[in-house]
């Protein structure tokens, strides 16, 4: 679940997490993008690296200054 996901990964003493079951189709009851706003919103604190490329884009692991855009929130 996204709300255990950072909590797991700072367990682990991760420095990055790439989720990757989330925000590519609907497949339950909430919003699809629920899931990435989520885990952004849990990572607050920006103590983990959240890789959230979008659907295509080239993640570089190595990049350490590689950014990625909230490409899933709502613009209004």
């Amino acid at each position: 679940m996204p709300d255990e996901v950072i909590k797991a990964a700072k367990d682990l003493k991760a420095r990055k997490i790439l989720p990757v079951h989330s925000s590519k189709f609907i497949l339950s009851d909430h919003p699809w993008e629920e899931p990435l706003e989520k885990i952004t919103e849990n990572n607050k604190d920006g103590q983990l690296s959240v890789i959230t490329p979008m659907i295509g884009e080239q993640v570089n692991l190595k990049d350490p200054n590689q950014i990625f855009s909230k490409w899933w929130a709502k613009t209004t």
